[in-house]
């Protein structure tokens, strides 16, 4: 007897990356590479255009909060401010040349790419056996204070010219948050991302940590894709997923808590062992859902692939009685 093979076999792989990729919303998103930003409409700008980006490269101060011990079930917060230092080009395998990034004020082309965000993050499990003492979370944005709905703020600012805002830093942290908001985002409750933090004396040492954010409105005019589409006038802009090393408490040179209160309003900034700041550095990649048509031409292509493999097997199987 002839051992059938089913054509749909070939599809298995490509629905269980259609699921790997899927937010907790359900919608399939793809990374885009390649993709423009515009400060034409940034005030004071000198028109740029950056160009074939696949990733921008960032610095940030972290605002850490534990919410108890240590222990499965505790909620830790993180406030933070970033700073674009590189535009990435993944093709290449290098940064993007930018005239004016983070330069002096002085400077008529200087402008920054900057933002601020919040996400609540619970501890799942805690494993003090091993030889790196670790623990394991979730991203919880419904859980915590008040304040733990994730945020993600993204502002472009031409502070070199009178017209701009003024350059962010840690003595003018209202910096961060002036200029053109040109995306907003919410945290996405996504139970498949995990995050996992070494342990030591310190609450929330040093550590890796990752989220997902969903697109809710922004700018039109500053974000392109490759062939020219405005993705946010299009509605083509999903997400944007983001991950940091943050380097532990005392990492950060001066004292952010003096006015973190002016970007974050109602925050506790009562340092102690459980509420401090951190540095970190870390890298971003946005999201676009695809259209309809580009995925019903990869069905179709997978079903003529398998279709194809199954006729192949066919011939090159001897029949057995």
């Amino acid at each position: 007897m002839r051992k059938r093979f089913h054509p749909l076999v070939c599809l298995a792989p490509l629905i269980a990356v259609a699921l790997a990729t899927a937010p907790a919303s359900g919608a399939i998103f793809l990374p885009l590479d390649n993709w423009t930003i515009d400060l034409g409409g940034v005030p004071g700008s000198n028109n740029t255009q950056i160009q074939g980006v696949d990733r921008v490269h960032f610095n940030a101060i972290n605002h850490v909060v534990v919410n108890g011990p240590v222990a499965p079930g505790s909620t830790v917060r993180i406030e933070g401010l970033i700073r674009a230092t590189e535009f990435f080009d993944d093709d290449f395998g290098n940064a993007i040349p930018v005239a004016g990034l983070n330069g002096s004020a002085a400077n008529t082309d200087s402008f920054e790419l900057t933002g601020r965000f919040s996400t609540t993050v619970q501890i799942e499990s805690v494993d003090l056996a091993g030889p790196t003492p670790n623990f394991t979370y979730r991203h919880r944005p419904d859980l915590g204070d008040p304040l733990s709905t994730g945020i993600l703020e993204l502002w472009l600012d031409n502070y070199g010219d009178p017209a701009g805002g003024a350059q962010a830093s840690i003595t003018n942290l209202a910096g961060y948050t002036d200029g053109l908001r040109f995306a907003n985002f919410s945290d996405t409750i996504q139970p498949d991302i995990f995050g996992v933090q070494p342990l030591s004396d310190s609450p929330l040492p040093a550590g890796a940590d990752a989220s997902l954010f969903s697109f809710l409105f922004g700018e039109e005019g500053v974000l392109f894709g490759a062939d020219g589409t405005d993705l946010i006038a299009s509605g083509l802009l999903q997400s944007i997923f983001s991950t940091e090393q943050i380097r532990g408490p005392g990492s950060v040179a001066g004292n952010p808590e003096l006015q973190w209160n002016v970007v974050f309003p109602g925050s506790d900034v009562t340092l102690s062992d459980t509420n401090f700041f951190a540095a970190g550095n870390g890298e971003a990649q946005i999201s676009i859902v695809p259209e309809p048509s580009s995925l019903a031409l990869a069905m179709i292509g997978a079903t003529a692939m398998a279709g194809y493999f199954w006729r192949r097997r066919r011939q090159d199987q001897p029949n057995v009685e």
